[in-house]
């Protein structure tokens, strides 16, 4: 199956409700010119711990897909990566007034867990609860049939908020083995 980085993000991003940030995440923090080594790598997917399905290929600059297409990745006003404390930091905007981010942590075996907050309206005001904990939510707007919740944390919060679990929606993306 063909996965795209963008496209997976945005994926990962849509739901009813949402929470983004009025700056690319951590604020205050230099923005990656290239996709990382610590990134690069050819992983299999697996979804809440469903068998891998899709592969993809990450390089410097751009990803193969399991059938060898190559997708550009170009870091630019829409796509943004930043690194603090062992994190990288995915931050994606399409209309570039709001930004969604998901957080990406390297294992140690060179896997990566990838991890974004809820948008399932059942769960989302228990997250606005635990949020609230951490960071003010600082602005609110609908966007169609969407509500759209704006927080603003400093470095040190959004950090706290990735500790403490809020980004919960995760999959686990395996390093295949050279």
């Amino acid at each position: 199956m063909k996965i795209q980085f963008a496209v997976l993000l945005v994926v990962l991003f849509t739901g009813c409700k949402e929470i983004t940030y009025q700056e690319p995440q951590p604020k205050g923090k230099k923005s990656l010119t290239r996709i990382p080594k610590a990134l690069q790598g050819t992983y299999f997917i697996v979804e809440r711990g469903a068998s891998p399905t899709d592969t993809m290929t990450i390089t410097d600059c751009c990803m193969m897909d399991a059938k060898g297409i190559k997708h550009i990745l170009p870091l630019n006003d829409s796509l943004i990566i930043k690194s603090y404390k062992g994190y990288y930091f995915a931050n994606y905007s399409s209309h570039l007034k709001d930004w969604s981010l998901l957080v990406v942590e390297p294992q140690k075996n060179g896997d990566l867990i990838c991890s974004g907050m809820p948008t399932d309206p059942k769960t989302f005001s228990k997250l606005c609860g635990e949020l609230s904990r951490f960071v003010t939510i600082d602005s609110t707007r609908q966007d169609g049939d969407e509500k759209i919740y704006r927080i603003d944390p400093t470095p040190k919060e959004l950090i706290k908020l990735v500790k403490s679990g809020v980004f919960s929606e995760k999959s686990l993306w395996k390093k295949q083995k050279p």
